[in-house]
């Protein structure tokens, strides 16, 4: 890439800003070469507050500093010229540039995914998941089509239609409350439909297994756009920095950040272009479109949102929505770590419903750790004021995560846990979002079994948990907690059972409680259970569930479980669901169940796990499933405690005695200190013959310290010499030793096969590298099991196979 030493240093010298300006055709200026082609990504400071803020409504910069003074954002040679003359100093970040200008390509070796980010589905694999979910569960998923996008109305064969996945058991047909979420309106904001695509996954999946899973889906209407852009998705999925749909009508071209498209987060009609919150120049990425409500993906969503979502409030500016409103409203956006509440047209305006909606976005935001405020500028025509303003429903911007093109470990350890989380608390809560918010939060529910006819419930619950990053809510003492059985509280004809502090006192806004449940008066089963807790101001807060699971003697699942080729016994543990148990020395087990379907799991250390699928089992039926395990054995071990053992390695790769997860010695790129700037260097296995090999894993022990976004150490493998795939990679920070595992098919059988470890490092900002300890190579096969023992067959008559022992002994030299 050409670069261009800088002009001028503008930060200490308002006069040489002016005089830069007037000299040279570039006022972007810095202490370091910049690139010759943007469009740049630049720190602009603003010369006071109210500008900050009026320019930040314009332009949606990527971060706000308000402690420093300055804001993020991508810019092109028109944007750099205003924003000099408003006043602004620009500095070049010159690493989010190049990242920004970095060519998009596929990891090697990766089939799915967005190129380069294979955790993030692309429009079309997100639609066939969703399509796939109604199929595996047709009575509670459905797929439905609400709109199409901007490309399909011009062509029915382009374009996409807009869908929603609504989730709800619908055999149960109680009235429901709504929760509703739209992502990836903003379409290079990659994380928001992998989450939202993950969450319906996780949600359906654990149904029956999971109980706070089980009655979301039972008593709640679940509705999400996961693409409320795909045209505009479409174009981000090339690497693009695309914000906008795609509509060329008035905009056919523009320098990037601008161009074609309207910002469907200003086309909504609650207070559409009022307010300097967005833009009327056609090409700006902040455009609010020709009228409110002009573009079809906006069509969709507010039609939909109409026909799910009930009016509780006078769509004016000063009415508040009653205390019980049902409902709440997500539009999940990236970047910024933020839960953003209404208004957005005004953030200095408070709502109607100030407090509930203030305190309600610091609960989500305990969950996902973000700080729970107002936009930094005026965002008018946007999706949370127009679902407030018009049905009163608690209606927020969830900013997920530090980048667009967020890193996929950073998604998948960081993002998408804590946001599941949020996501669970508000859909509990959306049966009375103002009013649960207010109460304390029921978590770590548990079940023990205390005999044949008795269990206990313990649960705790906290009245405190608000983040506190911007304000704080008040909290009182536990004063009351309550559990039924079968059906939720707020069903008719539940019946209340008082539990009790396991202190003997409510004296605290953090209380355990407990309750003894007479397992006598229930039928064989499994038996949801729900707790709730109420405050000292009389606040019942959010409920949670587990199961409890009444067994019968003569209800089970029983096998024996024997290594494959000698047949010997395995200690192995098995799982049904909720059930476990571990067989004996002999192999056999017996594992009482529930009446119903079951994936049946056997791990054993050093066993490949297996798993029969479907087992069925009735009441007072007893079913038999023998299973034969696959061994295990090491194909290459290394604990480097003896050299180099064929490793080879370039730069700064070495062993040493300087951090070690076991033993005295481990591999490091950079042994004594941090890796230096500009690295790719590379630590090598020798060649490993896995002949006959099947199933084979790699496992390590790693821990690292890599500027996050930036550098990485990457996990390759290559076969017969030829070229490196690409298998994960690794960045961020992990500061204790983790054991990491990853099964690589693609080695199965092979005879010629490398590992290699490869650090690439940028410019700047460095870290203590990768750590590595502990390898080995290992897999099934011939070579794996015991001989087989004539003994052992004999021992096990008659509960063995006849026809294996056979085949076994047939095959014996």
């Amino acid at each position: 890439m050409k670069t261009k030493s800088p002009q001028l240093t503008i930060l200490p010298f308002v006069l040489f800003q002016v005089f830069a300006f007037l000299l040279f055709t570039k006022p972007v200026l810095a202490n370091e070469s910049w690139p010759e082609e943007g469009p740049w990504v630049v720190k602009a400071y603003y010369p006071n507050l109210e500008k900050g803020r009026a320019m930040a409504s314009l332009l949606a910069p990527w971060e706000f500093h308000q402690n420093e003074g300055y804001f993020l954002l991508e810019v092109n040679m028109d944007l750099m010229d205003r924003l000099v003359e408003e006043g602004f100093q620009l500095e070049l970040d010159l690493k989010k540039t190049e990242k920004l200008a970095a060519h998009r390509h596929s990891i090697p070796g990766q089939r799915a995914g967005i190129p380069g980010y294979p955790c993030y589905r692309t429009v079309e694999e997100t639609y066939l998941m969703a399509q796939q979910l109604v199929s595996d569960y047709p009575d509670l998923a459905e797929w439905t089509e609400i709109g199409s996008s901007w490309e399909k109305t011009q062509d029915p064969d382009q374009g996409y239609p807009i869908m929603v996945l609504h989730l709800s058991n619908r055999q149960i047909t109680v009235q429901k409350p709504v929760f509703m979420a739209i992502s990836a309106i903003h379409s290079r904001e990659y994380t928001t439909a992998e989450l939202m695509s993950r969450f319906a996954e996780y949600l359906l999946e654990n149904y029956g297994r999971d109980a706070d899973a089980t009655w979301l889906l039972d008593y709640r209407d679940i509705y999400l756009v996961l693409h409320a852009n795909p045209d505009g998705r479409k174009k981000a999925e090339t690497g693009l920095s695309w914000r906008k749909n795609t509509n060329s009508d008035e905009c056919s071209s523009g320098t990037a950040p601008d161009g074609p498209g309207i910002d469907l987060n200003r086309n909504f009609p609650f207070q559409w272009n009022c307010c300097g919150g967005s833009s009327s120049s056609p090409c700006s990425v902040t455009y609010h479109g020709s009228s409110a409500a002009s573009e079809p993906e906006t069509q969709a969503i507010i039609d939909f949102a109409r026909l799910v979502i009930p009016d509780q409030r006078a769509d004016d500016l000063v009415s508040p929505a009653p205390l019980d409103t049902v409902g709440v409203f997500l539009d999940i956006h990236s970047y910024g770590g933020d839960v953003l509440w209404p208004w957005g047209y005004s953030p200095s305006t408070p709502p109607p419903n100030e407090n509930g909606l203030y305190r309600y976005a610091r609960k989500l935001a305990y969950f996902n750790g973000y700080n729970p405020g107002g936009s930094f500028g005026a965002v008018d025509g946007a999706t949370k004021d127009f679902a407030y303003g018009e049905f009163g429903v608690p209606s927020y911007t969830i900013e997920l995560g530090t980048a667009f093109f967020q890193d996929c470990s950073v998604f998948e350890n960081t993002i998408l846990p804590d946001n599941i989380q949020m996501m669970l608390y508000a859909i509990k809560s959306c049966s009375a979002p103002y009013m649960i918010s207010k109460g304390p939060n029921a978590h770590s529910i548990a079940y023990t079994q205390m005999g044949q006819a008795q269990g206990k419930i313990t649960a705790t619950f906290d009245d405190s948990l608000y983040a506190t990053s911007n304000g704080t809510e008040p909290y009182q003492n536990i004063v009351e907690t309550r559990l039924t059985i079968g059906t939720p509280p707020f069903i008719t004809g539940s019946t209340p059972l008082n539990m009790t502090p396991v202190d003997g006192q409510w004296d605290h806004y953090l209380e355990q409680a407990e309750a003894d449940i007479d397992l006598t008066s229930l039928g064989v089963g499994s038996h949801p259970v729900f707790v709730q807790g109420k405050d000292a101001d009389g606040n019942w807060g959010s409920i949670t569930s587990c199961f409890i699971h009444v067994l019968s003697d003569t209800t089970y699942i029983e096998g024996t479980i024997r290594e494959e080729g000698s047949y010997a016994p395995v200690t192995a543990t098995v799982r049904a669901g909720d059930f476990e148990t571990t067989s004996d020395a002999g192999g056999a087990y017996r594992l009482y169940v529930t009446p119903g379907t079951y994936d049946l799991e056997f791990t054993a250390e050093n066993y490949r796990p297996e798993t029969v699928m479907a087992v069925q089992v009735q009441e007072n039926q007893a079913v038999t499933s023998n299973i034969y395990l696959k061994p295990y054995c090491a194909f290459f071990e290394d604990d480097f405690e003896q050299g180099l053992n064929g490793w080879t390695a370039d730069g700064s790769w070495a062993i040493s005695d300087e951090d070690v997860h076991a033993g005295t010695y481990a591999w490091s790129d950079s042994p004594g200190g941090n890796y230096t700037a500009n690295q790719d260097t590379y630590l090598v296995s020798p060649i490993l013959d896995l002949t006959d090999a099947e199933d084979v894993n790699l496992s390590f022990w790693c821990k690292f310290d890599l500027e996050t976004g930036y550098d990485y150490v990457y996990l390759e493998y290559r076969i017969d010499g030829g070229s490196w795939v690409r298998e994960d990679s690794f960045n961020g920070t992990q500061s204790n030793w983790e054991l990491y595992s990853t099964t690589l098919p693609a080695l199965n059988n092979q005879s010629n096969v490398q590992i290699r470890f490869y650090l690439h490092s940028d410019g700047s900002v460095f870290g203590d590298g990768f750590h590595l300890d502990d390898f080995t190579l290992k897999g099934t096969g011939p070579s794996c099991s015991q001989e087989m023992s004539w003994e052992v067959l004999l021992e096990s008559w008659p509960t063995f196979n006849i026809l294996y022992m056979i085949s076994s002994i047939n095959n014996q030299p």
